[in-house]
Order: C-alpha cells, then structure tokens, then sequence
C-alpha cells in the first residue's frame, strides 16, 4: 500500500500528522474478525503499509480490502481513544487522510498509464 507526499501533507499547510501506530491498529481491528488476531500490517515506513502476505492470504484478504479501508480513513479515525482533539482540526474530523491507497501490486500497470517506463 502506497501513500502520496510520505503520509502527509506538510504540517505548516494544515496538514494532519498521521498517528502510524493508530491506522494500524484500525486495520488491524477492521479485520480480526477474520484473522483471529493475526496482525495483517507487519511494518510500516513514512510512505508504505507492508501487509504479511500469509496472514492475508490465509484469511482470504485481498490487498484491495485494505486499500479500501484507508481510502476512507479519516482524520478522527485516526484520533486514538481518549486523546484530545486539536482546536485546528475540530471542524474536519470527516476529512480523509489519504488522498488514494494504491496496492502495491498495482504500482507498474500505474506508472504504465501514467508513461512512467521501469528502468
């Protein structure tokens, strides 16, 4: 999975510093139903969600599962419980955190419509 500008947009343009460790969380509660607690994201990067692919394949979840669900995160999905909301950002709790979610199995046909050649 794929995010633009590094997960977020610069902090000084109003940008929402994305929580790393609750987005995960919320992935992984959206899917444990099905994976009996198995975790399906095994890192992350300023950039990129890495899913285990044997969590995932073993529980029939499919990539485009996941980029579904954060496609539609927003930013008060991603306050965790309890935590204060910034006076900033009180009015745009519904706004989306990611701009799109792309599979990363997906990114070459991408960059072929995009006229982007692999080297």
């Amino acid at each position: 999975i794929v995010t633009a500008d590094h997960g977020q947009t610069p902090l000084d343009a109003g940008g929402w510093a994305i929580n790393q460790a609750e987005a995960v969380d919320d992935v992984h509660r959206e899917f444990e139903s099905r994976t009996d607690g198995a975790r399906i994201i095994s890192t992350t990067s300023a950039a990129l969600y890495f899913t285990n692919a044997d969590v995932m394949r073993d529980n029939s979840i499919r990539p485009e599962e996941v980029a579904a669900f954060l496609s539609s995160y927003t930013i008060g999905d991603n306050i965790p419980e309890g935590s204060e909301v910034p006076d900033e950002f009180s009015d745009r709790l519904s706004e989306r955190i990611f701009r799109a979610v792309i599979p990363g199995r997906r990114m070459a046909s991408m960059a072929r419509c995009a006229g982007i050649e692999k080297p």
